[in-house]
């Protein structure tokens, strides 16, 4: 009888597409939880980042919105290794 092999490597989030796409809403708190930033420097890199979405006083980003922001800064940056 075969043993199933189990992968041991780290593999890359994906995000489902289509209209079944779930995509949750960040709050400052996980922003800070994900970046290690102050509670400050995420509330103003959502506001700068133009994705933000306020409801009553509270702020929120699309986590799809969050990831696709940092993988532009990647590649701005690459050149600079």
């Amino acid at each position: 009888m075969a043993t199933p092999k189990i992968s041991t490597q780290a593999s890359t989030p994906t995000f489902p597409t289509g209209a079944a796409q779930c995509n949750r809403l960040l709050r400052v708190n996980d922003i800070r939880e994900l970046t290690g930033w102050s509670e400050n420097t995420a509330r103003k890199f959502m506001r700068e980042s133009g994705k933000l979405i306020q409801i009553h006083c509270s702020y929120y980003m699309f986590e799809s919105s969050f990831y696709e922001l940092f993988k532009q800064l990647e590649g701005r940056t690459a050149h600079l290794d």
